[in-house]
Parts: structure tokens; C-alpha cells; sequence
């Protein structure tokens, strides 16, 4: 059960995972043997039509609702049920043709203004990408100019909300913490 300090024991999980002290086969597992007990109850009907072994989850966002990152998409999950993937995802880049391998790391979110966005890194093209909350639409892209060396041992996200302007992106690699305007 999620205590009542609910905000900083998410935030405690994540940093754990992200450590490796806690790593995310656990939560995931964790999750199951809540969806099996939901099942036996009969709170639901099929309790694990959205689960599938293959698409592991990557990263792990809580808000109102949770977020699953995927190499390739994002899983919904509203008020503990999954939504199915021709529900809700997020639209490919515009420029796939170019770029058609994803590898979606980490996974935030912000909002700007009075949008709701979530922010993935996609460590095979080295970028940023955001996109609309509501409904996975792709906003924009943010490519490294120098190909993304840096990027390459992104260890966490984590992009700020603001009122206007654009928001601020904060980079956890090896050598620290990069700061990046995402204009």
C-alpha cells in the first residue's frame, strides 16, 4: 500500500531504481501479484490482458495516472488498469523514415503553461523528445549537435514545470549534472 506521503515515497522508489538498489523486476513483480489477487477477487475481468513478458518496462512515471516507458512507447495504466496500446501511445517522430529504430531510456514529465507534456530520452538517435500527455502526440524533437557522446550514459531526466517559457531539462550523466533549455 502507497502511505500517505505518497509523493515522497515515489520519489524514494524511483531514486532506488534508478541506484540499482531496488531494481524494477521487483515493482513489476510486485504489481503482478496485485493484478493476481485483483483476478481471485473478481475485480476485474481480464486483469492481465495488457501484460506481456516481452515489452518490458524501462521506467516508471506516477501521476494521477501511471506510465510504463517501453523501448518504443509508452503504456497507460488509469486507475490501476492498463489501457491497451490502440488506446493510447506515443505517435512515432516525424522523422522515423530517417531515425526508425527508438530506444526509449527515462521518462519524465512537466507542464508547460497549461499543457501536459512527458518527456522521453531515446538513446539510439542521442535525443529528447516530448510529447502531449493527453493523448501521445509528438510535440518536439531536441537532438545532440555533436552526436550525443554526452548522452550516452544518461543515468536520469528530470524536466521542470513552468508558467511560460520554456522548461529546463536536468541531465544525470557520468561526468554530472547538465542543465539544457529546451527551446
Amino acid at each position: 500500500m502507497v502511505p500517505a506521503n505518497y509523493r515522497e515515497f515515489f520519489t524514494t522508489l524511483k531514486s532506488l531504481v534508478e541506484a540499482g538498489e531496488d531494481p524494477l523486476s521487483r515493482i513489476d513483480d510486485a504489481v503482478l501479484r496485485i493484478l493476481r489477487v485483483k483476478e481471485q477477487l473478481g475485480l476485474f475481468d481480464k486483469p492481465m490482458q495488457y501484460h506481456d513478458v516481452e515489452r518490458e518496462a524501462r521506467d516508471l512515471r506516477v501521476d494521477v495516472n501511471a506510465w510504463l516507458l517501453h523501448a518504443d512507447t509508452v503504456t497507460r495504466v488509469d486507475f490501476g488498469s492498463p489501457r491497451s496500446q490502440a488506446d493510447y501511445s506515443l505517435d512515432p517522430p516525424p522523422d522515423a523514415a530517417v531515425r526508425p529504430r527508438l530506444d526509449y531510456r527515462i521518462l519524465d514529465g512537466a507542464t508547460v503553461g497549461d499543457r501536459e507534456f512527458l518527456y522521453v530520452y531515446d538513446a539510439a538517435n542521442a535525443r529528447l523528445i516530448g510529447f502531449q500527455r493527453a493523448d501521445g502526440a509528438f510535440v518536439r524533437q531536441w537532438l545532440a549537435a555533436d552526436g550525443g557522446e554526452w548522452l550516452t550514459d544518461l543515468r536520469a531526466l528530470s524536466v521542470t514545470s513552468v508558467a511560460d517559457g520554456p522548461p529546463i531539462a536536468y541531465l544525470l550523466t557520468a561526468d554530472g549534472v547538465l542543465r539544457l533549455v529546451l527551446e
